[in-house]
C-alpha cells in the first residue's frame, strides 16, 4: 500500500520549492506518523524534524496536551467566522498576544506568512487613504529581503533566484541596502557601515516628496531581527530601532515581518 502511495505521489503531487525532475528519481520517504521531534516513514525509519515541519510544529508531533486541546475544541466549535462575529478563543488569544507585544493594541488574524504581509501592505494603504493622503503608496524594503511568495510579498521581498520569472507581475518598491557586515568594504567599521545604510534610508524618506504634504512612502517593510532566506543576515545592535525612529521622524508606517525569524 505504501509503495503505491509513493508512486501516486510522484504522479499527482506537485511539491513546492522542489525540482520535480530530480524528485522523480529520488526514493523519497513517505511520512506516515509523527512522534515528539521525529517523523516516521512507512518502514519505521525515524527522521529528526529539524525544521519543525517548516516552523509549523515547534511544540513537537502528537504531544498529548495539544492533541487533547484540539479534540476538546472540535467537540465544542470547529469554526466560526470573525466577519461581524467573534468567539471566545479569538478574544483570549488576542489578549495574550497584545500583552507580550509591547506597544501593540490590536490583533488581525491571517492565514500564513505571505498573506500576513499582503494584509499589512493593504492596511498601510488604507490607513493613509482614510487620513486623506492617498498619494502615500510607495513602499521601501531592504535588499536581500524575503517576505513570501504572493505578488505583494514578492514585490517587497524580491530575491532574484526565487522570483525572476515573475518580475513582470511585481509592483515598484524602493530598495535600500542591508547592513550585511560580511559584504562591507574593509575600510569601514561596523558602525560606519550601519550608519551608511541608515543614511540611504533617510535620504529616500526625505527625497520622496508628495506635493508638499510630506513623503509618498506608505511604509518601510523589513524582517525582524535578521534576514533568513537572504543569507542568515543578523542586523547589528540598534539598527532596527534606528529604522523605527526614522519612520517616526518622517511620518511613515513601520512593518515588521517575523514569520521566518
Amino acid at each position: 500500500m505504501h509503495s503505491n502511495l509513493k508512486e501516486k505521489d510522484k504522479r499527482y503531487v506537485w511539491h513546492p520549492y522542489t525540482q520535480m525532475k530530480d524528485y522523480a528519481t529520488l526514493n523519497a520517504p513517505v511520512i506516515v506518523k509523527g512522534e515528539g521531534f521525529y517523523l516516521i516513514d512507512e518502514h519505521g525509519n525515524r527522521y529528526l524534524d529539524g525544521v519543525a515541519s517548516m516552523w509549523c510544529n515547534v511544540w513537537g508531533h502528537t504531544k498529548k496536551e495539544i492533541v487533547d486541546a484540539i479534540i476538546d475544541q472540535v467537540r465544542e466549535l470547529q469554526h466560526s467566522t470573525l466577519f461581524g462575529l467573534t468567539n471566545d478563543k479569538a478574544v483570549i488569544l488576542a489578549e495574550m498576544l497584545v500583552s507580550i507585544a509591547k506597544g501593540m493594541g490590536k490583533v488581525f488574524y491571517s492565514d500564513n506568512g505571505s498573506t500576513a504581509v499582503e494584509v499589512a501592505l493593504k492596511m498601510a494603504l488604507q490607513y493613509w487613504y482614510n487620513k486623506g493622503y492617498s498619494g502615500k503608496r510607495i513602499f521601501i524594503s531592504l535588499e536581500n529581503a524575503y517576505h513570501g511568495d504572493t505578488v505583494g510579498a514578492m514585490s517587497v521581498g524580491y530575491l532574484e533566484h526565487f522570483f525572476k520569472p515573475y518580475e513582470s507581475m511585481l509592483f515598484y518598491v524602493k530598495k535600500v541596502p542591508t547592513p550585511y557586515m560580511y559584504r562591507k568594504h574593509l575600510s569601514m567599521s561596523d558602525y560606519d557601515y550601519t550608519q551608511y545604510c541608515l543614511d540611504i534610508l533617510e535620504k529616500e524618506l526625505k527625497d520622496s516628496s508628495n506635493d508638499c504634504k510630506g513623503n509618498n512612502i506608505a511604509g518601510v517593510v523589513m524582517e525582524s531581527g535578521a534576514q533568513i532566506a537572504g543569507g542568515g543576515i543578523v542586523y547589528p545592535k540598534g539598527y532596527q530601532k534606528a529604522v523605527r525612529e526614522l519612520c517616526n521622524k518622517y511620518d511613515t508606517l513601520f512593518i515588521l515581518d517575523e514569520v521566518a525569524t
